[in-house]
């Protein structure tokens, strides 16, 4: 690999990254497809089969977490993020040749493993690949291509069938096999296995110049701190370990039920169908993924500006008073047949929700679980947070799907602004602002939040 420097941090990022694209496409399948499934005599396919058609892909993304979990030390990252590509692909397989209901799941629950484990990786390479003045943008990346992902498989399902969108969405994967492994391995692994030659002549090869024994000893020196030894109880029986995963939950629960996983990812397709029968139905589709993916690019900018509890109330706040809005909008849809204003109410409601989410919601949790354990517990963390998510989503997803086939569209929306509110109450008195802190203060304030419960961080 002749790049260097900022070159091949870029280049590694991006290549990475087209490997999430997969989990992006796979998280949105059922959005474009479900309808098509659900409608076509062929396959037989009932609303509740196709509701664990749905939910099935976050069902098995805790299984992705630990598996890879156990890997990152023994393999190294490089390699983990090989193997996270690895289901992408034989999920496609599976789905091309046969739309049966059994191997759809089959497809969706193998998917699952690789949307969990590249989402437990991914940022441990980019973290430990890129320099610090630019980690955190090419982190948030991270969301962005998930959404492209599922803008991309939203556009295939309007257009190509259900085989030939396999086949396209597989080649992202195979791009990503055959261009990686020539990518190098971050000299942290190198660290931790204990081959300072190595880490030393990674580390040159990432940062372009030759790195002195001062740069070395500093990279060896952070890590010393997270090979600590921790089990995966300390992270309850730690108080501020505690402390730290209550507020974590607390966000991720936030995110959860302002419904944008079965709203945007799962039933975007359908409940336009339903609600804005007169408008195309992709065109209201792609104007709520474009609104995402640019309001995406515009918080990740406003975070360490604006700060994190003024954003996180903000965006639960406008996630609450859209869903409110467009379950009066919904409601009033039936009761009066439909008509272009409420189409446009629709389009404008679910708007405002993204945006709302996007600004707040959609990337603080992640940083919340990067900014709150010390570094002995964190992969235990991640692994846990991830699985939190999986259980909260699928939870959700299914609240949305039973709530809608047993009294109508607008209720979940109800159900979710109601819900949304309870955890604006939660934000506001327990989450708190660690804007500009170092790691090691937060865990000094959260110690001392432990011993004085007034003490605010």
């Amino acid at each position: 690999m002749m790049l260097k420097g900022r070159q091949l941090q870029y280049f590694g990022t991006c290549l990475a990254l087209l490997n999430m694209m997969g989990k992006g496409m796979h998280l949105a399948w059922p959005s474009p497809f479900l309808p098509i499934l659900e409608g076509d005599p062929s396959t037989a396919i009932t609303k509740d089969e196709g509701s664990w058609i749905a939910t099935s892909y976050l069902i098995s993304d805790p299984l992705g977490d630990i598996i890879i979990s156990l890997l990152l030390n023994r393999i190294g990252r490089k390699y983990s993020l090989l193997v996270s590509a690895i289901p992408f692909l034989i999920s496609w397989i599976i789905i091309a040749p046969t739309q049966r209901f059994g191997f759809i799941i089959l497809a969706r629950l193998i998917a699952g493993i690789g949307g969990g484990a590249i989402f437990t990786v991914l940022p441990i390479y980019i973290g430990e690949l890129a320099d610090p003045q630019i980690r955190g943008s090419l982190i948030s990346l991270m969301v962005i291509v998930i959404s492209v992902g599922a803008l991309s498989i939203n556009i295939l399902g309007y257009y190509v069938t259900i085989t030939h969108a396999s086949i396209i969405c597989a080649l992202p994967s195979v791009l990503f096999l055959l261009l990686f492994p020539f990518l190098p391995e971050t000299p942290n692994y190198y660290i931790v296995k204990g081959n300072m030659d190595k880490a030393r002549e990674m580390l040159t090869k990432i940062r372009g110049k030759v790195v002195g024994d001062e740069e070395i000893k500093e990279l060896v020196k952070n890590n010393e701190e997270g090979l600590v030894r921790a089990g995966v109880l300390d992270l309850f029986r730690v108080a501020s370990n505690r402390k730290g995963l209550f507020i974590f939950m607390g966000t991720m629960t936030a995110q959860q039920v302002a419904g944008i996983v079965p709203i945007m990812y799962f039933y975007t397709q359908t409940i336009f169908i339903e609600a804005a029968a007169d408008f195309p139905v992709i065109a209201s589709t792609a104007i709520l993924y474009l609104v995402l993916i640019v309001c995406s690019v515009i918080s990740a900018a406003l975070i360490d500006r604006l700060g994190r509890r003024p954003l996180l109330l903000t965006s639960t706040a406008c996630c609450c008073l859209a869903l409110l809005m467009e379950g009066v909008n919904l409601y009033l849809t039936g009761k009066g047949g439909g008509n272009s204003g409420f189409t446009w109410m629709t389009i404008g409601n679910i708007s405002f929700l993204i945006v709302g989410y996007s600004i707040g919601l959609l990337t603080l949790p992640s940083i919340f679980m990067s900014e709150l354990f010390p570094l002995n517990i964190k992969g235990v963390a991640v692994c846990f947070c991830n699985m939190f998510f999986s259980i909260m989503a699928t939870t959700v997803t299914k609240l949305f799907q039973f709530t809608n086939d047993q009294y109508g569209l607008y209720v979940p929306f109800f159900v979710f602004s109601g819900l949304c509110f309870v955890t604006l109450v939660y934000v506001a008195i327990s989450v708190p602002e660690t804007k500009k802190k170092t790691l090691e203060q937060i865990q000094m304030e959260l110690r001392v939040a432990d011993g004085e419960s007034k003490t605010k961080l």
